[in-house]
């Protein structure tokens, strides 16, 4: 019987040292407040968030995880080695920074963040996904200007910024609208003057060509030295004004352009 017993248990000893141990198991738990990004498990896709747990084999692992504004090319994916133990779970906390870039007219203004100092126009800093900042501008002879930046999709801010002495602002402004008014004022009167000497032109234009045949037609030589004449002086005119026409033309271009230019 004791033979039997052995001889009738040996299969069962062989198989249970022939059986592989299997690697011990942990889970993966990534928390954050985004939805929709992707993320990457050791190079492999394993979904997009919010993804739930994840099962792996214990020991570290990369999590690669798409940033949201990753068009922006300051931001930069979240990428870290993580441990995963044995037997239990490990929450991943994935949070984003998100730059912004602050410029201002004129250039070289204090920049605060939140009251505290962030450097000179340009500048730029980071705040985390989802946090919003209150920036001021200071520059000595202009006024302090405020905003509020991460509660829009605005990342790049170019801030003109306004002069505290009204009188030179107001001198300045009023002498740019008295200028816009006299090239507006110089190119009406130069299109007037272009098709009032184009008209008188083709005017004169007709007259001396009308001499001119009548010269030609006429068998009186008692008329010839006049309508010879009437139609040298036309033509002269016609020249002259067609002169006109021509300076005022170029002219009315130049005013355009200033007056659009403003």
């Amino acid at each position: 019987m004791v033979c039997f017993n052995l001889y009738g248990t040996m299969p069962e000893l062989l198989l249970a040292q022939e059986a592989p141990q299997q690697a011990d198991r942990g889970y993966l738990n990534i928390v954050t407040k985004r939805s929709g990004l992707e993320v990457r498990i050791d190079g492999e896709l394993a979904g997009f968030t919010p993804l739930g747990l994840q099962e792996l084999t214990a020991g570290l692992h990369e999590i690669h995880v798409r940033h949201p504004d990753r068009l922006i090319w300051l931001d930069q994916d979240w990428v870290e080695e993580v441990e995963v133990p044995a037997n239990d779970t490990v929450d991943v906390d994935v949070s984003f920074m998100r730059s912004f870039s602050i410029n201002s007219k004129p250039y070289g203004a204090a920049a605060s963040l939140d009251g505290a100092p962030v450097g000179e126009t340009p500048v730029f800093f980071k705040l985390d996904g989802g946090e919003i900042g209150q920036v001021t501008l200071s520059k000595p002879n202009y006024r302090d200007t405020t905003f509020v930046v991460g509660n829009s999709d605005v990342s790049f801010f170019d801030v003109v910024l306004q002069s505290t002495n009204l009188d030179i602002q107001m001198k300045i402004q009023a002498a740019a609208q008295k200028q816009r008014s006299t090239n507006k004022s110089r190119f009406l009167t130069s299109v007037g003057v272009s098709v009032v000497s184009g008209a008188v032109a083709l005017y004169f234009r007709e007259k001396a060509d009308g001499r001119y045949d009548r010269y030609l037609e006429t068998g009186n030589p008692e008329k010839f030295e006049a309508l010879y004449d009437d139609a040298k002086k036309f033509d002269k005119f016609a020249a002259v004004s067609f002169g006109v026409f021509q300076v005022s033309v170029v002219f009315s271009f130049f005013s355009f352009l200033k007056f659009v230019d403003q």
